[in-house]
């Protein structure tokens, strides 16, 4: 009975999104121009668009509304509808670090009925001024596990409160356009996957209609992953949610390119076709990416955004902020690696996505036999390939995208895996111009 309701839920969900969908937040270059910044957006099949609204910023107190916040909904109600461009929304009442409620709300607790009461309140005010964007999912909270931590009460209060407060946003959506709209909330990739939040994540995401998570493969650090680690890692997120079968979505997803995350352009371009490899393997779960962001942030900005999270002093935070873009910052901008290659990765699949203008030429490896024995293994695997060049290194990943070993490959091919834990790994096989991937899981 349990796996035939899941079924169910998952037909009923899924029938929300019949085709995965690509979007961007769009941000200005230096010259201030949205329209050239939405034009490069489009001009990579933009499907949706993402923007976050905090609570605090519209409704500082109670009934005090702020106009610089509610002019930007009457803005936005103005502009996406006359493009014919759904939103992918966030009502953040938190971000990250930080509770974006209005100041009298600081101190009351979020299943509290004023909390709720108040919430629908700066809903029925948000849709009045936007009655006419279509929203393709609305999200209540940004990477709220962050603030919560493990403290079980936060996730029990905050459920409490996501599910008093769906069923009326998805009622005002509807009496406006007539769809029903997915509702989910935000948690980070590593919180989500964690062996500590992960379980009290997936107790929030329980009610919901969709699982929504923001993707950046960095450390805690801000030192980025290999790009190869998308092919772990969404393998790792659909195989955690296996047991609760939403649509997942990507709110944000991105990855920096500047040395001082250890990371750079061509990384940065290689995440991307990564990341479409391992989402052709799940486009039947993970249905929408939204790429943050389309272009960089100019420094001075991303120094005051790493103030407000307190990581100021931190060149690493600093250098993924004013790199995490797909385009440059000056005048108005250029394309990078990534941006060109993401052209490519979509004009490659344009029955899902559109012809994008692909300028460059993308070798894809060649497709080569590897064999990897025992496997399962305990202590070792034997590494055997047939029409591929001779390998030079290796490393191997483990599901959360972290490095496990990475040495010359062997000559007599056998590699010790004796050290490692039981799970499933990825190995990367590389030699002078193309590199391979396998996978192998170790038991006790």
């Amino acid at each position: 009975m349990k796996i035939l309701i899941s079924f169910l839920l998952f037909l009923a969900s899924s029938s929300l999104f019949a085709q995965r969908q690509i979007g961007y937040q769009i941000d200005m270059t230096e010259n201030m121009s949205y329209d050239s910044a939405y034009g490069y957006c489009a001009d990579a099949c933009m499907q949706f668009t993402s923007q976050t609204l905090q609570w605090s910023q519209l409704e500082t107190s109670e009934g005090v509304w702020n106009a610089d916040g509610i002019g930007l909904a009457n803005v936005m109600n103005i502009y996406y509808p006359a493009v014919d461009m759904p939103l992918m929304i966030n009502f953040a009442v938190t971000n990250t670090v930080v509770r974006e409620v209005p100041e009298d709300l600081m101190d009351i607790n979020f299943d509290d009925v004023v909390m709720i009461d108040r919430f629908k309140t700066f809903v029925d005010t948000l849709f009045a001024h936007m009655p006419d964007v279509e929203m393709v999912a609305i999200n209540i909270g940004n990477e709220t596990d962050v603030m919560f931590g493990t403290d079980e009460s936060e996730y029990l209060r905050f459920k409490t409160f996501l599910e008093a407060v769906r069923p009326y946003v998805k009622e005002k959506y509807f009496d406006l356009h007539g769809v029903d709209v997915p509702i989910g909330t935000t948690f980070t990739f590593g919180g989500i996957i964690s062996p500590f939040a992960g379980d009290l994540c997936k107790f929030v995401n329980q009610n919901l209609d969709i699982i929504t998570t923001n993707y950046y493969p960095l450390d805690n650090d801000f030192i980025v992953h290999n790009p190869i680690a998308p092919i772990s890692n969404l393998d790792y997120l659909v195989d955690f949610y296996a047991d609760l079968p939403h649509p997942i979505v990507f709110q944000e997803c991105g990855y920096p390119s500047s040395s001082e995350c250890g990371s750079s352009e061509s990384m940065q371009a290689d995440f991307i076709t990564n990341l479409f490899t391992a989402w052709d393997t799940h486009s039947a779960r993970i249905t929408h990416i939204s790429f943050f962001k389309s272009t960089d942030w100019d420094a001075a900005l991303a120094a005051t955004i790493a103030e407000y999270y307190g990581f100021e002093d931190n060149p690493a935070f600093v250098g993924y902020l004013a790199s995490v873009g797909l385009r440059t910052w000056p005048g108005n901008g250029t394309n990078k690696p990534a941006y060109e290659r993401l052209l490519c990765e979509l004009n490659a699949r344009s029955d899902d996505f559109c012809e994008a203008n692909c300028s460059i030429d993308v070798e894809e490896n060649p497709k080569v036999k590897v064999s990897l024995y025992p496997n399962p293994t305990h202590d070792r695997i034997a590494v055997s390939t047939k029409g591929h060049e001779p390998i030079s290194s290796f490393r191997v990943w483990n599901s959360s995208g972290r490095v496990e070993k990475e040495k010359t490959f062997p000559s007599d091919g056998l590699i010790d895996v004796s050290y490692l834990t039981a799970g499933a790994y990825t190995i990367e096989l590389k030699s002078a111009d193309t590199f391979t991937i396998a996978r192998f899981i170790v038991v006790d």
